[in-house]
């Protein structure tokens, strides 16, 4: 089962972040290694969007008094 409420969201939170981390370097390489325009873009995008996401959620961890999972 899931914890209820704020543990529920700081875990959200902690997971998501590291699914992004874990995620750009695959992202990064298919921008610019992929055979295909979309993929290189789409990665490239990906890039983009999660940079910004990351920090966010950063920022949200931080104001609930929690840390990134180790």
């Amino acid at each position: 089962t899931m914890p209820p409420g704020r543990d529920f969201d700081v875990y959200f939170l902690q997971l998501m972040l590291r699914h992004h981390v874990g995620g750009a370097p695959m992202a990064e390489y298919a921008s610019t290694r992929a055979s295909q325009p979309f993929v290189r873009t789409l990665a490239d995008n990906m890039l983009k969007s999660q940079g910004s996401e990351t920090d966010l959620m950063k920022d949200y961890l931080a104001k609930r008094g929690a840390a990134p999972l180790p």
